[in-house]
């Protein structure tokens, strides 16, 4: 374990009694600190989280050594600070982990947001003035935690920050946007899918895809001609979720284009819109005899399943023989979907796959049929 000088030991039966090491209060705090940088680096799992746990149950007297260690010279110590500080909120905390959105490791940057928005509403005035900082990593950061916490007060700073010289600032701006659910985004989140730059224009499909606004269905088809497959895949995600029906034809030509990534992903977001017209569309996908990519095949099947049809059947049939297991996995699921008479002949076979979960669902299939 860590001796008194906070030294982690090879002892046997490292790393020790970590509740009594924790119930010295504030002082355990740095050696508990090493024992997790030790577990980590000794990819011992249980220790770290045991060391963890025991870190968080030193409570309030842990937070300025915790702080303190915000400070380190070395990259891991000020992560597992951060992380432990999510664990013991504090308002005092708030400034130096704003102080830590500039860290120049973006792990640790990335626990601070995070550790910024467990802390709620009571951060947001801090996290606002941090949206304005010179420093464009504080910005990016503030942006981030203002999402997770959603107040509306953030609304017209996030929009303005649409607007800023960094593209990765517009880009968490525009993410942000996604978690207030305010309608009066939507406008400039649409304008944003025009960004010079692809991060924020794929971080404003995946807002508008959660605002689910009908004003957005245009300039979301734009997108799926996007030079950045990226946008192209969230922009087929947002217009699944917003299910407007003036998708269909756009989404059936994107299934049937050459990417195959965006094929996969217009095929569940014609599922998403459910218009029979798409049924024919994605079975031709899932038969298209030049794709090799399994992966592609497989969600195209789940695609396929969602859809209330008999037409699906015969398909999902044959793809109970594909060579893939996640394929056959995929059939077989949707067969359970349609269900009936003949599910029991369908499914039978499928208890002697060589793929465990295969036969696992097989046989749940057959016991509640």
């Amino acid at each position: 374990m860590a001796d008194d000088t906070g030294r982690v030991t090879e002892d046997e039966e490292w790393p020790g009694d970590l509740g009594a090491l924790a119930s010295r209060g504030a002082s355990a705090v740095p050696i508990l600190i090493d024992i997790i940088d030790a577990a980590n680096s000794r990819r011992k799992r249980d220790a770290a989280t045991r060391a963890r746990t025991a870190l968080s149950g030193i409570g309030p007297a842990a937070l300025e050594p915790l702080i303190a260690a915000l400070k380190d010279d070395r990259a891991p110590v000020r992560s597992i600070a951060v992380q432990a500080l999510e664990l013991v909120p504090d308002p005092r905390a708030v400034e130096p982990l704003i102080e830590a959105l500039a860290d120049p490791e973006q792990y640790v940057r990335r626990w601070a947001s995070r550790a910024l928005g467990k802390a709620g509403c009571g951060a947001t005035t801090a996290l606002l003035e941090a949206l304005s900082s010179p420093d464009p990593l504080k910005r990016t950061g503030a942006a981030d935690a203002l999402g997770r916490i959603a107040d509306p007060r953030s609304l017209d700073p996030l929009l303005t920050a649409l607007n800023d010289p960094s593209p990765e600032v517009r880009g968490q701006a525009a993410y942000a946007l996604g978690s207030l659910n305010d309608l009066r985004a939507v406008e400039p989140l649409i304008r944003c899918l025009e960004d010079p730059d692809y991060n924020p224009r794929f971080s404003a499909a995946r807002s508008l895809a959660a605002l689910r606004d009908p004003r957005a269905v245009e300039p979301l088809i734009a997108r799926l001609d996007d030079p950045s497959g990226v946008v192209c895949d969230h922009a087929a995600r947002a217009l699944g979720s917003i299910g407007d029906r003036r998708a269909v034809g756009p989404l059936i030509a994107a299934l049937l284009g050459p990417d195959e990534h965006l094929r996969a992903r217009a095929a569940l977001a014609l599922a998403s819109i459910g218009d029979t017209a798409a049924v024919e569309p994605v079975i031709a996908a899932f038969q298209r005899p030049d794709d090799g990519e399994w992966r592609v095949r497989h969600i195209v099947a789940y695609a396929l399943a969602r859809f209330d049809d008999p037409r699906m059947i015969p398909p999902l049939l044959v793809g109970l023989k594909d060579p893939e297991r996640d394929v056959r996995l995929a059939c077989l699921t949707g067969l359970a979907k349609v269900g009936g008479p003949q599910l029991k002949e369908w499914v039978t076979p499928m208890l002697d796959d060589p793929y465990h979960r295969v036969r696992e669902m097989a046989a749940r299939i057959l016991s509640d049929a």
